[in-house]
Parts: C-alpha cells; sequence; structure tokens
C-alpha cells in the first residue's frame, strides 16, 4: 500500500520526515487502498483491546490498556484529522517489531510443553528486542515524534497539531517503559540461563 501510493520512501523518511509526512501538496488525499488499510488495523487494535479484557492479566494489563488507548485514539485521529500518512508511517514502524515479538511469545508459551524449543525462544526475543530497541527508541521519535512536534509549534493549531504530538510522546513514554522491562528480561535471563 505504501509502495502503490508514492509518497512513502525510507530514503525520504529518513532525510525529510517533515516534508514526507506533513510538507507534501497532496498530503490529504489517501487512496482507497489506504483507507481499507487504515479500517483493518483499526480493527486489529480494536481486537487486541477486546482480548486483552478477556485473558490471564498480566503485570503490564495497565500498560496494554493504555497502550491500546492510545494506539486506537492515534489511528481513529488521524484518519479524520487527515493525517494518515503519519498514522500509517507509525503503524509501519511499530509492526517491523510486532511480528517478532508475537513470535516469540509463541515460542515461549510452546517452550513451556516442548523444552527444545528454549533455544529459538531466546533467539526469536533477541531479534525482538534488537527491533524493538531500534524502530522504536531511534527510529520512531527521530521520524515521527520529533518532526510532529516541531510542526505543532510552527503552526500553533493546539486541537490538531498539538494533539497528535502528545499522543506521539505517550506512546514513546510507553516505550521507554517496556525498554526497561526487556533490559530486565534481558538482564534475569542471562544471569540464570534461562527461557525468556
Amino acid at each position: 500500500i505504501l509502495y502503490h501510493d508514492g509518497w512513502f520512501s525510507l530514503h525520504r523518511l529518513f532525510n525529510d520526515p517533515m516534508g514526507m509526512l506533513f510538507a507534501d501538496p497532496d498530503i490529504f488525499e489517501r487512496s482507497i487502498a489506504l483507507e481499507r488499510y487504515y479500517l483493518v488495523e483499526i480493527s486489529f487494535w480494536c481486537s487486541c483491546l477486546a482480548f486483552i479484557m478477556i485473558e490471564t492479566i498480566r503485570s503490564d494489563f495497565y500498560q496494554m490498556l493504555f497502550h491500546h488507548f492510545v494506539t486506537i485514539s492515534l489511528m481513529v485521529g488521524s484518519f479524520y484529522l487527515g493525517y494518515h500518512r503519519i498514522g500509517i508511517t507509525v503503524v509501519f514502524l511499530h509492526n517491523i517489531s510486532d511480528v517478532p515479538l508475537y513470535f516469540a511469545k509463541t515460542l515461549s508459551y510452546l517452550a513451556d510443553k516442548y523444552t527444545w524449543l528454549k533455544g529459538p525462544t531466546n533467539v526469536a526475543f533477541a531479534y525482538f528486542a534488537i527491533s524493538f530497541y531500534v524502530m522504536r527508541l531511534y527510529v520512531y521519535p527521530k521520524t515521527c515524534v520529533i518532526p510532529a512536534c516541531k510542526y505543532a509549534i510552527e503552526y500553533k493549531r493546539p486541537l490538531r497539531d498539538c494533539m497528535l504530538a502528545l499522543f506521539l510522546v505517550l506512546l514513546q513514554c510507553l516505550h521507554l517503559l517496556w525498554a526497561s522491562m526487556i533490559a530486565k528480561m534481558v538482564y534475569h535471563t542471562l544471569k540464570d540461563h534461562d527461557v525468556l
């Protein structure tokens, strides 16, 4: 979808995020495919929100609840306000580390029953941790949070731009919290020579 819409490129995302996300003259135009993809993503996050309400409550329940609220608000808000470029870019950057996360979680659940999966589980978790730190602690702030904050300061439209920047910053705060939790998990795993 991003490739066919023509406005997205990794080179431009890293070198001119303000221009790509906010300054193009056709910024408010969006394709039918992009609108459908947005609906799929919003539906997915709503289903995730419903799922955490019925699954076993874990130690990060409130962080996940807050994360899903912020994510759904960002998706709906960016779609409604015409900031679909930054919205879809945030989704793209997050999906890069979400896929290895879900794979590692699945292996972890299976490793309880099949002990031979402990090694692959640790490898999958290491891949997730590296992708998380790179994508969410470096790429996401550099390409989404900072440009959105600069844009909000420059154009001073509090209801639109400042709310977008605020929600992106809130999401980054969650990333920092989770980064510390991931670091603790890695430390304990290395210390105890156990499976994550």
